[in-house]
């Protein structure tokens, strides 16, 4: 995909995140409630993409409510 497709892609997804929540580039945030085997499966996920240039956004929360 092109540089500029890429980054209009990124830049689109942002515009949905509620603007009082704080983003974090490339963070991955555990919960006790999920199971080990959960956010060890979230984890390698992330450290994949992040590893081939992505940036990974997590527990992020829309301005239509609800959380990724």
């Amino acid at each position: 995909m092109k540089k500029i497709n890429r980054q209009k892609r990124i830049n689109d997804c942002l515009r949905l995140v509620d603007p009082g929540f704080k983003l974090v580039k490339d963070y991955v945030k555990p919960h006790v409630v999920n199971s080990p085997l959960h956010e060890l499966a979230k984890f390698l996920v992330a450290y994949t993409l992040i590893r081939e240039g992505y940036e990974v956004y997590t527990e992020v929360r829309f301005k239509a409510g609800g959380k990724s």
